[in-house]
């Protein structure tokens, strides 16, 4: 399993880049402040499958395409989207629209 949450530094925390998000607050916000970057998400992503290629690597599962509990907020403090590995933006409504790893993931080379 791989993947990144969207924002700066997201990469180097790895499987631990989620726990930016208090949950204990009401309503669930940020810890800190973090800037969206779904250019590093994608980066990351494709980075991942080109060492998976390279190594022989058959099978991974890219963790997630969605995290409807972490939903995007125009409120910075509240965008939770920013912590979420999903390659789609979920918006409070339920509906989601794709972030550029979605699109990085669908162009890369998969054959």
């Amino acid at each position: 399993m791989f993947g990144c949450c969207a924002y700066q530094g997201a990469a180097a925390r790895g499987g631990m880049a989620w726990a930016v998000v208090d949950r204990t607050a009401r309503p669930p916000r940020l810890k800190e402040v973090l800037r969206r970057d779904e250019k590093a998400q994608a980066k990351e992503i494709v980075e991942c499958m080109d060492v998976f290629r390279e190594e022989g690597v058959e099978a991974a599962f890219l963790f997630a395409f969605e995290s409807y509990s972490y939903p995007y907020s125009p409120d910075p403090p509240y965008d939770l989207d920013l912590a979420a590995y999903g390659v789609v933006r979920c918006l409070p409504d339920g509906s989601w629209r794709p972030k550029e790893a979605f699109h990085a993931y669908a162009a890369w080379p998969h054959s």
